[in-house]
């Protein structure tokens, strides 16, 4: 049954293929009728297109029967149902595209949520969990029924005050319209993941956190995250290929066997890193995918971050036109010099400006709070006034003539940052991972992780080369953040209902407890603030923006601004 529907798949999808790119010489002599899918790692070795289509087509298989007894329940039980599931990115908190994001796409699911156990897996800090929202986000954009009921634990022990409360808040700042507490019972009622009858304390906090949502519940679901001026592709075809490695067949992963360390993880954390900037700069990004490459859809976005070696060569035509109607474009280290199926891609390395490239991925697999603190550099790059270590990958670039070299890496003459303009917009390439430099800066000196008290100091000395570099674009692009703070390390971003905006608000600081003004930019005028926990708020106008200041902000709030 598979290979009759894979070769049907095959058929429409890619008409005049050559069936000896889809055949494994020791299967024996090549019979185009059983031809099989097949997406090890040891088909990703030999025979990439094979490895690539086969993943498309569980991934449209999956997708297409999902979604076809998803519409059969709502037709027996109504419409008010939703249909999902809990997910986990478990090991590596790396959430894949085909269940986050093109599960809802594809009318598979309404429901997501998230099992949000950062502190067990080595992450950065709850701030991840906001990144892990977004992906889901991404997938319920177009789906008005979609709702994002993100686990919010409340463990304890396990779980901190400080954890769950920012936890809450980065939730609801990106895109989540319930929270679950899985399990609040005492120690009786479960053997793991209960609340100890003694913490007292622990029981308040959820009362806030309900509290907190009880001001903004009329209007919560019927809200939508405003769109970014900024996106950040995250790249179907990169992710394929940072999981052959350890690709085994039916689209599944061997990453809790012996070889887990194949998997490569440099590019995802390059992401995180440079998503947790982004969103402190005030310019927390959309997340797009391949699919969403297209003129219609990019003509609402000023920047565009890319990151990941694989790039579908037919986008590079529209990045091309969009940035030459005035976009601007960053890309990091190894950034689509592949095209999906890992051939060579010169057409995006001529609108990087590059003329030649050397790219060593020297260290792939690392993750955030075990590897990543005690990876040594290979050197640093240096503009005017900053230094950033380079992590991970070295590069070894040449820039086409006209591009411009804003920074060189120290010690000789190799190019760190390039430039040039396209018509009316503009290209950044950075021979290196500023994400990962962003993240490694806060993570020193080294702490072996003790997945409790040690992974729940937030990071707050982020890399200031890696934060110049990433701002670079927003600068170009003259980009104006829709709420700005005077306090940095602040995770927040614009919700809109019809009667009120919401402003969910985490903070990210180590010592909290200070005031903090945030700037907003609306389209309608805010007539009131009201705080979950300070009440009423004053509103001040200014040159055209709204004024708020927070007394004494602990670990996040919830504005309701009345319109």
């Amino acid at each position: 049954v598979v290979g009759q529907r894979w070769r049907e798949w095959l058929a429409k999808n890619r008409p005049g293929f050559k069936a000896e790119d889809y055949w494994m010489a020791d299967w024996g002599a090549m019979d185009a009728a059983k031809l099989k899918p097949n997406s090890t790692a040891q088909v990703a070795a030999a025979k990439p297109r094979l490895y690539v289509d086969s993943l498309m087509f569980y991934e449209d298989a999956a997708i297409e029967f999902t979604a076809a007894c998803a519409k059969r329940v709502r037709a027996e039980l109504g419409d008010y149902i939703l249909c999902g599931a809990n997910y986990g990115c478990h090991p590596f908190y790396y959430p894949d595209l085909a269940r986050y994001v093109k599960w809802f796409r594809g009318n598979a699911a309404e429901l997501g949520r998230h099992s949000e156990y950062f502190w067990q897996v080595g992450q950065p800090g709850p701030m991840c969990n906001g990144y892990i929202a977004e992906h889901f986000r991404s997938g319920m954009r177009f789906n008005p029924r979609a709702v994002l009921r993100q686990y919010t634990m409340p463990h304890s022990p396990g779980n901190v005050e400080s954890s769950f409360m920012r936890t809450a808040f980065t939730h609801f700042a990106h895109g989540a319209k319930m929270v679950d507490y899985f399990g609040i019972g005492m120690d009786e009622g479960f053997t793991e993941n209960h609340i100890d009858h003694k913490d007292h304390d622990r029981y308040r906090l959820i009362r806030d956190v309900n509290y907190s949502i009880g001001l903004v519940e009329d209007i919560l679901l019927e809200s939508t995250v405003l769109p970014s001026k900024v996106a950040m592709l995250i790249s179907d075809s990169t992710e394929r290929w940072d999981n052959s490695g350890v690709a085994t067949e039916f689209a599944g992963l061997n990453q809790f066997g012996a070889e887990f360390r194949k998997e490569r993880l440099a590019y995802h954390q390059d992401r995180l890193g440079m998503w947790h900037a982004l969103t402190f700069l005030g310019a927390a990004p959309d997340l797009i995918i391949e699919t969403d490459l297209k003129p219609d859809f990019l003509k609402d976005y000023q920047v565009l971050y890319i990151v990941g070696d694989s790039m579908p060569a037919d986008a590079v035509p529209v990045l091309d036109k969009w940035v030459s109607n005035g976009g601007i474009l960053m890309a990091t280290a190894g950034a689509g010099r592949f095209e999906t199926y890992h051939a060579a891609n010169p057409a995006m390395e001529k609108l990087l400006g590059i003329a030649t490239r050397k790219t060593e991925e020297k260290d792939i697999f690392f993750r955030p709070r075990m590897e990543l603190p005690f990876l040594k550099p290979y050197g640093a790059a240096v503009g005017t006034g900053w230094e950033m270590p380079q992590l991970a990958f070295v590069e070894d670039v040449t820039p086409v003539e006209g591009a411009e070299v804003l920074a060189k890496f120290k010690g000789g003459d190799k190019p760190a940052v390039l430039v040039r303009t396209v018509g009316k917009g503009r290209v950044f390439y950075v021979a290196a991972l500023p994400g990962v430099a962003y993240m490694w800066s806060a993570l020193q000196p080294p702490a072996v992780p003790d997945r409790s008290p040690g992974v729940h100091v937030v990071p707050v000395d982020f890399d200031k080369g890696a934060d110049a570099i990433i701002n670079m674009p927003l600068e170009a692009a003259k980009f104006e953040p829709m709420v700005k703070s005077d306090v940095k390390l602040v995770d927040t971003r614009l919700i809109q209902s019809s009667k009120a905006y919401i402003l969910p608000i985490a903070n990210y600081n180590r010592e909290v407890g200070q005031d903090v003004t945030v700037s907003i930019r609306a389209d309608r005028k805010i007539k009131k603030a009201t705080s979950s926990f300070r009440g009423e708020l004053p509103v001040k106008e200014q040159n055209g923006r709204y004024l708020i200041t927070i007394p004494k902000l602990g670990y996040g709030d919830m504005l309701r601004l009345d319109v």
